[in-house]
């Protein structure tokens, strides 16, 4: 019989040391303190059973959380520990704490999309002003924040989507003061032969803006839905490769079967000998030999809509005519669109699978750019910081969710030892028919695995994203089962001991703003999807 001894939060007990340079020449030794074991120890968890909630009770350090270490945590794919309670509470802090500065966000994107749209329409020296300003400013914070960026990115490569995004943005506000001012610098009569400045740069400005205003909504309580819309079109890109070409192949049959019907978009019956001449003229053929592709094409892709238009075409009385058009509905209707719109679906529902995880990398991300804001424009704000509430209540089976400032320390909260715990450990006993655990007393953090002679053991870390909750777990294979230990967010945590704070903990009202209410139901994080309460 063999033992094997594993410890499962071997990286919470390490601590890392990373040289991070600052900008300007500077440069920091930032020591990441920020492990599993730190939280841990700076946790205390009090079960509320007779009111059906969990408190949790953090100590926090003006250093234990800054933007460096949860940017260090991001990049090393570290989210178990963002996901432990003690991170967890501070992020959600930082975004109730800036959900004023997103909301004016929201509302001046808002005004400025109202400002566009209604300056196409009618062109006033106000629009042209607010227009104008928001553009301005947007531009300027776009800048700022790809310079933080830049910085905070220093130990990773930048990708592809930060120059495509970026430049992506640049071009829709410089777009937007062209179409705006480039006809106040232009000539009259250079000004109406200009169908760039007339029709592109507009409809270009208002598509981008348009796309820029998704982007913002992600963070809000829409953004799944933003999610879900890019996520569709992902797929749709993917199949490209197969209704572009049907399209095609299609829309040049219909254009072959159709020619001389006298039916658009298809070359009309009744050309004059004047109409004619000038289609073939030199000027001209290209011109209209590709808008004619062009409706053809666009008919087509109605035609894949379900607007088949079917009368139109049977009114050929040709028979190829009519087994083209019943082949295009075998193919494209029912095949092709049946297949994206199965595509679709499961697009969505992997999603949905997924969607407070994909949240909270975005919300995370954000709260890294505001702490980083905050730590580089700290003089406008008279260099005040963020101070979390240390003490979050959330019910089990209801919404209720509020937070509290209370200065106990975490000691004050447990009761006095007699010196009889030891460290807890497990140990699980296995053969060819059963698995036996044995539990022995205090926090969770060692495992002895013993095994007969004639078993094979392999350990295996399992991903936190091969798993369908949010933990930390590793497999055991023998030859007869499969044992998946998981290691939640919550496991480590000591409880609250001490009566005296038990009944004080648990004699707490939601007393929060609407205010407060309103800023966790726009941007707050979801406690229910990431800790088992």
């Amino acid at each position: 019989m063999g033992t094997v001894k594993s410890s499962f939060n071997d990286k919470s007990n390490t601590e890392a040391h990373e040289l991070i340079d600052m900008g300007n020449g500077k440069t920091a030794n930032l020591d990441i303190t920020l492990t599993l074991d730190y939280c841990n120890k700076n946790t205390r968890v009090y079960d509320d059973k007779a009111k059906d909630r969990v408190i949790y009770v953090f100590n926090y350090d003006d250093k234990a959380v800054t933007y460096e270490t949860l940017k260090f945590l991001q990049d090393k794919n570290e989210w178990d520990v963002i996901k432990h309670p003690f991170v967890f509470n501070y992020i959600n802090e930082v975004l109730l704490n800036v959900a004023w500065f997103y909301t004016i966000h929201i509302m001046a994107y808002s005004v400025f999309l109202l400002s566009l749209y209604s300056f196409i329409r009618a062109k006033t020296i106000y629009n042209e002003m607010v227009v104008t300003v928001l553009a301005s400013v947007f531009f300027i914070v776009m800048i700022f924040k790809a310079k933080m960026k830049v910085e905070r990115d220093k130990r990773v490569p930048r990708s592809k989507w930060f120059y495509f995004s970026y430049s992506f943005t640049a071009f829709t506000y410089i777009g937007t003061f062209s179409f705006i001012w480039l006809p106040k610098l232009l000539q009259r009569d250079e000004y109406e032969m200009t169908e760039v400045v007339n029709m592109v740069l507009p409809i270009f400005a208002v598509v981008a803006s348009w796309i820029q205003c998704l982007y913002v909504l992600r963070k809000s309580p829409s953004g799944l839905y933003v999610m879900m819309i890019s996520q569709i079109l992902k797929s749709f890109l993917r199949t490209s490769v197969i209704w572009i070409p049907t399209v095609v192949c299609f829309a040049f049959a219909f254009e072959l079967v159709m020619k001389g019907s006298g039916i658009h978009p298809w070359a009309p019956a009744d050309l004059t000998s004047a109409d004619l001449a000038a289609i073939n003229s030199t000027s001209n053929s290209f011109t209209a030999a590709t808008m004619t592709m062009f409706l053809t094409v666009s008919k087509t892709l109605t035609m894949m809509l379900g607007e088949i238009g079917a009368d139109d075409i049977l009114k050929s009385g040709t028979w190829f005519a009519s087994f083209l058009l019943l082949f295009f509905e075998i193919v494209s209707v029912i095949l092709l669109m049946n297949l994206l719109i199965s595509l679709a679906v499961g697009d969505v529902s992997e999603l949905r699978a997924n969607a407070d995880t994909k949240l909270l990398h975005t919300k995370t991300n954000y709260c890294i750019e505001a702490m980083h804001f905050f730590d580089y424009f700290g003089f406008l704000f008279c260099n005040k910081k963020i101070e979390p509430r240390n003490v979050v209540v959330i019910g089990r089976n209801n919404k209720i969710e509020f937070n509290k400032k209370e200065d106990f320390t975490i000691d004050e909260l447990e009761a006095p030892s007699d010196g009889s715990d030891s460290n807890q450990t497990y140990e699980i006993t296995t053969n060819a028919e059963k698995v036996r655990l044995k539990k022995t007393p205090n926090a969770p953090l060692e495992v002895t695995i013993v095994v007969t002679s004639d078993a094979y053991l392999n350990l295996k870390k399992i991903q936190n994203n091969d798993l369908t909750e949010n933990c930390q777990a590793t497999m055991l294979k023998t030859n007869s089962s499969d044992i998946l230990i998981s290691n939640a967010q919550t496991a480590g945590i000591s409880e609250v001991t001490a009566n005296e704070y038990k009944k004080k903990l648990g004699g707490y009202k939601d007393n929060e703003t609407y205010q407060m209410k309103y800023s966790r139901w726009l941007i707050g994080l979801n406690w229910r999807a990431f800790n088992k309460l």
